[in-house]
């Protein structure tokens, strides 16, 4: 999202790791936010924002900088940039690209798809949505269709400009994804819409039909006891008369309009979905770097390292999974109560130097993985164990390139002060 708001024109400042301030909003996500949310920028101006989840609740407890906003789906600034990108490289998202994912085991084509019921009512847009669902429609292997949420597109990453090309296969035609989305999304969609509308439909009218009819009723007995006026020689209440008539005459064609609006609101429709964007999924272990070569290590610091920072993990209320002989490309995958995800590489030192050295493919998977890799270096594994954290290490640290193509050198020094 950062480089497609640059490429808008956009221009922000970080203020510390993942916090920016907007400093130049793309007149197109300017207009956007005018025209779909009523918001002006000025109103807007110079706010402090970030993307990263565990950043911004991290923030809360610090504070020093104001007021930091979360922008992530349903924030009217993010949302907008979505619209005004995909806007502009509709044809490129339909194409497709590569995404790279930590957790899954086999490729896969993945697609954005969205679902709309409609009704008749008049809209200022093209159509009146009744309902929407926006889905992550993905082809398996065996070339079934599958849904799941659209919230999986946050685990995945691009590639890295020192991941080797990868090619995809042949797209599969979003025809099949359509035709496949509607009998599979849309159908039941409609049906459970229908539903939702007529009991929703049949309320609003029993609501609506006893209070205008109590309104009206009100005013129309007002009206008999200012006639009773009129007849009693009092002529200066004809006007008030005429003025509470007027209102009845009003009421009357406001019901019949909210009615008619109702009526119209349960002749629904299904639109055919439309495939928002494609990507070509591949997983973390298959992805092939330049210059992949491994390295030897201390296993019984290791094994005491894994031990501490699995147990770190639990202490901290998170769910971590030991898959260090997988060959997933990290050692512990940690799940939080809110469903962050940590993909956390573990490092153990028995001496006093806590220096570590990473393979190229090592630093190549923490990159990729961005905000989301943390390294733990667990000091003293064989006396008194202690856990350094870092986060998204490969951007926080400075390497050493002690060979090329072989090892990255992290002296102690250069970590030390730079834990969580």
């Amino acid at each position: 999202m950062k480089r497609h708001f640059k490429n808008l024109g956009g221009q922000f400042a970080e203020l510390r790791q993942s916090i920016f301030r907007i400093d130049k909003m793309p007149e197109p996500v300017i207009a956007e936010l005018k025209e779909t949310y009523k918001i002006h920028f000025d109103a807007i101006r110079s706010i402090q924002f970030c993307f990263d989840k565990q950043i911004f609740l991290d923030y809360q407890s610090i504070g020093d900088l104001g007021k930091v906003h979360y922008i992530n789906p349903g924030n009217p600034v993010f949302d907008s940039l979505v619209t005004v990108v995909r806007n502009l490289y509709r044809e490129d998202m339909i194409k497709g690209t590569v995404l790279i994912s930590p957790d899954d085991k086999e490729d896969y084509f993945a697609f954005f798809v969205k679902s709309q019921i409609v009704d008749n009512r008049t809209s200022k847009n093209d159509d009146s949505i009744t309902d929407e669902k926006l889905v992550m429609v993905y082809q398996s292997k065996d070339g079934d269709f599958h849904i799941t949420s659209p919230a999986k597109f946050i685990d995945l990453h691009t590639p890295t400009e020192f991941t080797k090309p990868i090619e995809p296969p042949a797209i599969v035609s979003t025809n099949d994804v359509v035709q496949w989305s509607f009998e599979k999304i849309t159908v039941q969609q409609f049906e459970d819409t229908k539903a939702h509308v007529k009991k929703d439909s049949a309320d609003r009218k029993v609501y609506l039909e006893s209070a205008f009819t109590q309104v009206i009723m009100d005013l129309q007995i007002q009206v008999q006891e200012l006639q009773g006026k009129v007849l009693l020689g009092d002529g200066k209440v004809q006007e008030k008369i005429l003025k509470k008539q007027e209102r009845i005459t009003e009421l009357i064609n406001k019901k019949r309009s909210r009615l008619e609006s109702l009526d119209l609101m349960a002749q629904l429709s299904p639109k055919a979905p439309e495939v928002l964007g494609c990507a070509y999924v591949v997983p973390l272990t298959q992805v092939e770097y330049i210059g992949h070569y491994g390295m030897s290590r201390d296993d019984e610091a290791e094994a005491i390292a894994m031990e501490e920072a699995m147990n770190y993990e639990i202490n901290a209320g998170w769910k971590p999974q030991d898959i260090s002989a997988n060959n997933e490309g990290y050692d512990i995958k940690s799940i939080s109560p809110e469903e962050l995800k940590r993909y956390i590489e573990v490092k153990g030192r028995s001496a006093g130097d806590g220096s570590i050295m990473l393979s190229e493919n090592e630093m190549n998977r923490l990159a990729q993985l961005g905000n989301s890799a943390w390294l733990y270096i667990v000091m003293n594994c064989k006396s008194s164990p202690e856990v350094y954290r870092i986060q998204n290490p490969a951007r926080a640290l400075k390497f050493e390139l002690k060979a090329k193509g072989v090892q990255y050198f992290l002296p102690m020094a250069e970590w030390r002060n730079k834990t969580c």
